[in-house]
């Protein structure tokens, strides 16, 4: 009966305790990207921020979720595409406009995706609610398409070997976590026919 009371104690409690590290992380991320604005006054550092900030109170808004996945890879490869972006590092370099402006584009979805999704937003692979209005209209996983664009100008604003080695480990990851998601949503019935509806994952005529 212990063992059960325990192993039930931590599934509940599993997410609160990932949400706690994770706004820790977030925090200390934030820092370094804001010192960078700063200091450097470069609006890139300021545009990552701004886009974090909103993961991590989203966080703190979703809802339970309807059914989760509770496999070992599942939880990997989100809390890899969790952590990884928290590991790039700002880079002093001249600001680029073109990069610039992909940033910005990126973040606008992200955020666009973010509301659209509101608190049905999650880490690991789970069914919180199917969200079918907004973004979700014309791919089926905006946040994830974002995140894209965005790794890609903040990489080329802030080139080293590491921060390529991360964003290649997260852009992985993410594709990971759009399967597992898949598999989990695919059980109900109403995101079936979205997925119908709206066949790009990611990037239309693509994936």
């Amino acid at each position: 009966m212990m063992r059960v009371a325990i192993f039930r104690w931590g599934r509940r409690n599993q997410e609160r305790i990932i949400n706690i590290l994770m706004g820790f992380i977030y925090v200390y991320f934030m820092l370094g990207f804001g010192q960078d604005f700063v200091v450097n006054k470069r609006l890139s550092s300021l545009f990552y921020m701004v886009v974090q900030s909103v993961i991590a109170v989203s966080f703190l808004l979703r809802r339970p979720p309807v059914e989760m996945s509770w496999k070992k890879w599942d939880w990997f490869v989100a809390l890899v595409g969790s952590f990884a972006p928290m590991l790039i590092t700002p880079y002093n370099g001249p600001m680029q406009p073109f990069w610039l402006a992909m940033e910005i584009l990126g973040v606008t979805v992200s955020v666009a995706g973010l509301l659209s999704l509101n608190s049905s937003f999650g880490i690991v692979a789970a069914n919180r609610g199917v969200k079918t209005g907004g973004l979700y209209a014309f791919i089926r996983h905006p946040i994830y398409a974002s995140y894209l664009v965005t790794d890609v100008a903040i990489l080329a604003q802030n080139w080293s070997i590491g921060n390529a080695l991360f964003i290649a480990v997260n852009v992985a990851a993410q594709v990971a976590r759009i399967r597992a998601e898949e598999m989990v949503l695919m059980k109900d019935e109403q995101y079936r026919l979205h997925a119908e509806k709206v066949r790009w994952r990611v990037i239309p005529g693509v994936w």
